[in-house]
C-alpha cells in the first residue's frame, strides 16, 4: 500500500467527520464575517448620524444661557497669530474654506404645538437663523426663512403631525437674564409665543437635525428667522451660539521679508478671484491648534457687552460702576474687577426686603444695600444696621432699637422661602448722597423700569400692603435703599451661586478726566 492510497482511504473513511469540521468552520467564519460587517455598518451609520447633527461644524461656542453681541465673530481676524506653543517665528494664517465659514445663531429651548392643541412637543430646540447659517450647513445660499414662517425638522413635524402650510405655536424661554431659579426673577413674561406657518420640513442632510447635546434620540428642531426671534425675546443684536468650520494653517516662517508679503498678496488675490470656494494648498489644523487659535481670537476681541457687563458712570464723585443685567456679578468677574481696582474697589450687594419691622410698625418692600464704607461706618458690627431718615420716621425707631428684615432666600425659586434676620440700629443717615442713590438698586427684571409698585412683575405676589407713602417713595426715589448693612452680613443672607455682589464701583480722582472707553479697554485686557 502506497502513502497516497493510505491518505485517500483515510479521507474516505473519515469523510463525515471531516465534512462536519469543514461545515462548522464555514458557519463560524460566516458568523464572524457577518458580525464584522454588521458592526462596521452600524458604526458607519452612527458616524453618519453624528455628522448630520453637526453639519460642517468642527467647533461650536455655546455659552449655555449667556448671550453675546452678534458681531463677535466679525471681529476675529485669523491673521498672523503667533501661537504660544509654536516655534520661534512661526505664524499661522486662516484660509476661508468652502466649509470653513462661520455662522452665529440664537439658540433657545421651548415647546411647540398646533393651534388646536391636539399635538404638542416638549424639549424643542428653536434656532434663530439668518442668511449665513444656511450656506454653512450646506443649503443653497439663497435659502432663508421669512418672517412669519418656520422650518421644522422631520422629527418635530412627525410629533406635531404638521405639514407645509400648517400653523404651529412656538413658545421659547428667555436667555441672558437672571435665572428663573432665583426668587426675585420675572416669570410671567419669561415665555414668548410665536404663531408661525410651516414653510419647509428639513431632512437630516440639510441640517435639520442640528444638535449639540449628544443625545441618542433625534432632536426636535424649529428654525425661525433670527430677527423675528430676537425681537420677540428682547434679544435684539444678540446671539448665543457660534458654529465654525475647519481651520486651515500655513506656516509663514520660511517666507520672510518681501517673499512673505508676496505670498499673502497671492492668497488674498485667490480669495477674491475664487471667493470662498478656493481651497489653497495647506494643512488643516489639529484640534489643539484650532482651539488655541479660537481661544486667542476670543480672548483678544471680546467686549464687556459680550459677557453681559456694563461699565457706566454713577452719581457724584464715584466715577465708574460695573454691573450686569443678570443682577449678580459672577465670582470670576468680581475677582478680576477687584484685582484691577485694588483696595479702592467698593463692592455692593443690594437686595429686596419684603418687610422691615420695628415693634408694631412695618415698612413693606424696601431695598437694602450691603456695602462697606462710606455707606456704613467703619467698625460697624454685622448685626447692626443703618437706616435713612424716611425709614426712621416711618418705623418710629432710633439708634439702639431692634428691627427685623424679612426676605426671600435668593435660590428658593418658585418656592419663595422667606427668612428673617434681626439687627440693631446703629445710626440714622439723611436722604443725601452717598446714601440717597437710586442707582444702588440692581436691574431686577420686572421691577426696575416700572412707574408704580402695582406694575411690579418680579415673580412673587405682593402679600404685604403697599401704602400711599410707599408708592410715593417709589415714584420719587425708585429703588433708593432705605437701610444699609455690612457687606459681610449681606453676603451671609443673600450670597448665592449666581454671585455675591450686584455692582462694583471704582472711585476716580476729582481732577482726573473719566475716560470711559479707556476704562473699558483696561478692564477687558486685564480680565
Amino acid at each position: 500500500m502506497t502513502f497516497a492510497t493510505l491518505i485517500r482511504r483515510s479521507l474516505r473513511f473519515h469523510a463525515r467527520a471531516h465534512f462536519g469540521v469543514v461545515l462548522g468552520a464555514a458557519i463560524g467564519s460566516a458568523a464572524l464575517i457577518g458580525a464584522l460587517l454588521v458592526g462596521d455598518s452600524v458604526r458607519e451609520s452612527l458616524r453618519q448620524r453624528a455628522l448630520q447633527r453637526l453639519p460642517h461644524t468642527f467647533f461650536a461656542l455655546t455659552p449655555s444661557d449667556r448671550v453675546f453681541t452678534r458681531d463677535l465673530v466679525s471681529r476675529f481676524t485669523y491673521r498672523l497669530i503667533p501661537p504660544p506653543q509654536a516655534g520661534s517665528g512661526s505664524q499661522i494664517i486662516f484660509h476661508p474654506h468652502a466649509n470653513a465659514s462661520q455662522a452665529e445663531v440664537l439658540f433657545l429651548s421651548g415647546t411647540a404645538q398646533v393651534p388646536s392643541g391636539d399635538s404638542r412637543a416638549n424639549q424643542v430646540q428653536v434656532f434663530g437663523a439668518d442668511g449665513d447659517f444656511w450656506p454653512f450647513v450646506g443649503a443653497p445660499s439663497s435659502k432663508r426663512i421669512q418672517k412669519g414662517f418656520v422650518a421644522l425638522n422631520q422629527t418635530l413635524a412627525a410629533q406635531l403631525h404638521a405639514r407645509i402650510g400648517d400653523e404651529v405655536i412656538i413658545r421659547v424661554g428667555a436667555a441672558g437674564g437672571l435665572s428663573a431659579e432665583a426668587a426675585v426673577s420675572q416669570r410671567r413674561a419669561a415665555a414668548k409665543s410665536l404663531r408661525l406657518k410651516v414653510a419647509e420640513v428639513l431632512t437630516p442632510e440639510s441640517g435639520g437635525d442640528l444638535d449639540f447635546s449628544g443625545r441618542t434620540l433625534p432632536p426636535a428642531n424649529a428654525f425661525v428667522d433670527w430677527e423675528e426671534l430676537s425681537d420677540h425675546t428682547d434679544l435684539r443684536g444678540k446671539a448665543n451660539t457660534v458654529l465654525t468650520g475647519p481651520i486651515v494653517l500655513r506656516n509663514l516662517s520660511p517666507a520672510r521679508g518681501i517673499a512673505k508679503y508676496v505670498l499673502e498678496s497671492r492668497l488674498l488675490w485667490n480669495r477674491l478671484l475664487f471667493s470662498r470656494r478656493y481651497v489653497p494648498p495647506a494643512t488643516f489644523a489639529s484640534t489643539e491648534e484650532s482651539l488655541e487659535l479660537l481661544h486667542y481670537e476670543l480672548q483678544n476681541h471680546w467686549k464687556l457687552e459680550d459677557a453681559g457687563l456694563k461699565l457706566e458712570y454713577v452719581p457724584d464723585w464715584w466715577g465708574l460702576e460695573l454691573r450686569s443685567p443678570r443682577v449678580f456679578l459672577d465670582p470670576p468677574v468680581e475677582a478680576a474687577a477687584a484685582a484691577i481696582g485694588g483696595d479702592k474697589t467698593i463692592r455692593i450687594l443690594s437686595y429686596l426686603a419684603n418687610l422691615i419691622t420695628a415693634g408694631t410698625n412695618a415698612t413693606p418692600y424696601s431695598m437694602v444695600c450691603a456695602a462697606d464704607p462710606p455707606f456704613t461706618p467703619t467698625g460697624m458690627h454685622d448685626d447692626e444696621i443703618v437706616i435713612n431718615q424716611w425709614l426712621a420716621e416711618d418705623l418710629h425707631a432710633g439708634p439702639g432699637d431692634l428691627v427685623e428684615l424679612s426676605y426671600f432666600l435668593p435660590e428658593s425659586g418658585t418656592k419663595l422661602a422667606e427668612a428673617t434676620n434681626r439687627f440693631r440700629i446703629h445710626s440714622i443717615v439723611p436722604l443725601e448722597l452717598p446714601w440717597a442713590d437710586r442707582t444702588l438698586m440692581p436691574e431686577f427684571p420686572g421691577i426696575e423700569n416700572t412707574e408704580s409698585t402695582r406694575d411690579w412683575d418680579a415673580g412673587f405676589p405682593l402679600v404685604y400692603k403697599v401704602r400711599p407713602k410707599d408708592e410715593q417713595y417709589w415714584k420719587e426715589r425708585r429703588g433708593t435703599p432705605k437701610a444699609f448693612i455690612t457687606l459681610t452680613a449681606g453676603k451671609k443672607m443673600w450670597g448665592n451661586r449666581f454671585g455675591s455682589v450686584t455692582a462694583m464701583r471704582f472711585p476716580m480722582k476729582s481732577n482726573a478726566p473719566p475716560w470711559k472707553a479707556s476704562a473699558k479697554k483696561w478692564l477687558r485686557s486685564t480680565w
